[in-house]
């Protein structure tokens, strides 16, 4: 029995354009397995090009889809065993550099934030006017429209109701 995956499923099934278009570049007519094996080979073959969390839940049943879950579960464990001592390494590794930078940097930083307070300062002394002439031009021009506003109803309701 063969078993096949076709640019027109997936489109069906909603694979994003991506992932319809690297499947069409790889296999434009589809791809047909005649064996279990083979399947097990081309996707291997393609772990890092395909979404296969994607096709596990979009064209896999729901107890083959368990499956695929449970193996990917013990897979990610694993993963995370077989890198932990690694990211402890590299953990190990980024203290002191980090403190380094760190201290590098603290008098430079201090420095930034002094300018940079002293500058908003600035900027907030040279707006204040201008802020100023928006807020009364903002409040004349609102007062006006809530009169031609409260003019409008008053027109519109009188005829409606006489």
């Amino acid at each position: 029995m063969a078993v096949q995956i076709t640019p027109e499923r997936l489109q069906e099934k909603g694979a994003c354009e991506d992932q319809r278009d690297l499947f069409a570049e790889h296999f434009p007519n589809g791809i047909e397995f005649e064996s279990q094996e083979q399947a097990i080979e081309m996707c291997v073959k393609f772990a890092d090009l395909f979404d296969f969390g994607w096709a596990a839940d979009e064209l896999l049943d729901a107890d083959a889809r368990a499956e695929f879950y449970r193996a990917k579960t013990h897979a990610r464990a694993e993963y995370i065993k077989a890198t932990a001592h690694a990211w402890a390494e590299f953990e190990k590794a980024k203290a002191p550099a980090w403190a380094e930078f760190e201290k590098a940097t603290a008098h430079a930083w201090a420095e930034f934030e002094k300018a940079k307070a002293y500058a908003w300062a600035e900027f907030k002394k040279a707006k204040a006017p201008a802020w100023a002439e928006l807020k009364k031009a903002k409040a004349y021009a609102w007062a006006e429209f809530k009169k031609v506003q409260a003019l409008a109803f008053a027109k519109a309701y009188w005829q409606q109701e006489s």
